[in-house]
């Protein structure tokens, strides 16, 4: 009996790693989260994947996947060494830790003014291994000269495709889209900056495959009744996890919104055009940032308009650990809040629920002005998709349906990276004949709260 066709999605967060076995009709067929140790970052992600494999096909006994498809944070980068021994090594410098500014300005650690959200970091990275601080895992060894730690450097790599190299041994990077070459490199910007050509591995686009899983991981995906087929496994790089959401909640089309929720929270708008940057209001005690981003969108000629709320997610976390509900999960202590208005985390729910308000009117009120402008008639809705952790909790999107008053569609897998991937994968395995096609047959939705 032929096993069915199924994808393993990974996707790399700021301290975890999810798996998810995904078959073509997006049914999640087995998940795991696994933490990992950035004690050894050269190998973090490859340890907390293969041992996310090992549960899901050995303890769980799942047949070996078609495809493997990796998203991951950005813009985090793996500088790979190998020392005169052969010996290879890679320091990782995260996405969220901060860029140090260089010491003294020449031709490599010169100050960068253009759009990449790579070279700044690159020469960070660079400056750091002549200072006597560095980043946290992002350490060079301070017995070994800058000199000689620039010789052993082989390759600069984004994140997810390091875990890609890992699996298959080749080296590229992703563009989501053309368009996005802008917030990478150009060979102009690499060479005025003194970052060697070479080191950066070449352009590939969506969709294609990375290689296939080299035969010494092939055993920790077999089942332990050795049944399935585990060889010519295909791994894909599908990109940041911020492209692979917006696949995964089906959000491609114009007028569509997606709501990314973690530490921070951004609301994404799919447009024909860019729309018209907003100011910054104050906000009570505080700034709160309504400048609209404008963004290529993957499929084009679309764009993706963003807002942000930079800090959503911390504060509310923080007020949780200072409760009685420290060790309780969010969906009861939101509860807990639902029914005790004095206290201090509702106040946060309140003052997030109409931050979100803002940022959401923001977007929607920018987009039926253009539209207008544009003689486009758009009957668009109030609703959005949201993904990430606050889908998981129902009770809290119910209070912020009706402060927003907006339609919140709540996923069938809410980690909506995980099916962006799948999507990507199935497209490229040819069983969907195009992007949007495989979106649309896997980006489920599970339930909507209306506003009451």
């Amino acid at each position: 009996m032929q096993s069915p066709i199924t994808v393993l999605s990974i996707d790399i967060g700021t301290s975890s790693l999810k798996a998810g076995l995904i078959d073509t009709t997006g049914s999640l067929l087995a998940f795991e989260r696994e933490r990992f140790s950035k004690e050894k970052p050269g190998t973090m992600w490859l340890d907390a994947f293969l041992i996310c494999v090992k549960k899901i096909f050995q303890e769980q006994g799942h047949a070996p996947p078609t495809a493997i498809s990796i998203s991951g944070n950005g813009p985090t980068l793996a500088f790979l060494h190998k020392d005169s021994s052969g010996k290879e090594s890679a320091d990782i410098l995260l996405w969220n830790e901060p860029v140090a500014e260089p010491s003294n300005i020449n031709k490599i650690t010169q100050v960068y003014q253009g759009k990449s959200l790579f070279i700044p970091r690159i020469l960070s990275y660079f400056a750091s291994l002549s200072s006597s601080t560095s980043h946290a895992t992002a350490r060079p060894t301070h017995s070994i000269s800058i000199i000689q730690k620039l010789r052993s450097l082989q390759k600069i790599i984004s994140g997810p495709e390091y875990l890609v190299w890992q699996l298959t041994g080749k080296a590229h990077t992703l563009l989501p889209n053309p368009r996005f070459a802008p917030a990478y490199w150009c060979d102009e910007e690499l060479e005025h900056y003194g970052i060697a050509k070479h080191l950066l591995p070449d352009f590939i686009q969506i969709g294609e495959n990375s290689g296939y899983l080299k035969e010494t991981f092939l055993p920790y995906f077999s089942p332990k009744n050795n049944e399935g087929n585990t060889e010519n496994i295909a791994v894909l790089c599908a990109g940041p996890d911020f492209t692979s959401a917006l696949i995964g909640t089906n959000t491609l089309s114009p007028g569509l919104i997606c709501d990314r929720a973690g530490s921070s929270e951004g609301f994404n708008l799919c447009t024909e055009w860019p729309l018209k940057a907003g100011t910054k209001l104050k906000h009570e005690d505080k700034t709160f940032d309504t400048e609209i981003r404008n963004l290529p969108s993957i499929i084009s000629p679309f764009f993706n308009a963003s807002t942000l709320i930079p800090d959503s997610g911390i504060r509310f976390s923080k007020t949780k650990r200072q409760s009685s509900f420290a060790k309780s999960s969010y969906t009861d202590y939101v509860e807990h809040l639902l029914e005790n208005h004095d206290e201090a985390g509702y106040k946060i729910m309140i003052e997030l629920a109409h931050e979100c308000k803002l940022a959401f009117d923001i977007l929607y009120d920018a987009y039926s002005e253009a539209c207008k402008k544009q003689g486009i008639k758009k009957n668009s809705e109030r609703k959005m998709v949201v993904t990430g952790g606050q889908a998981k909790n129902e009770a809290w999107l119910k209070l912020k349906a009706n402060i927003m008053d907006v339609s919140i569609e709540i996923p069938l897998c809410v980690d909506a990276e995980l099916i962006g991937n799948a999507a990507i994968a199935f497209w490229s395995l040819g069983i969907y004949p195009s992007l949007e096609k495989a979106t649309e047959s896997v980006s489920r939705i599970a339930k909507v709260m209306y506003p009451q």
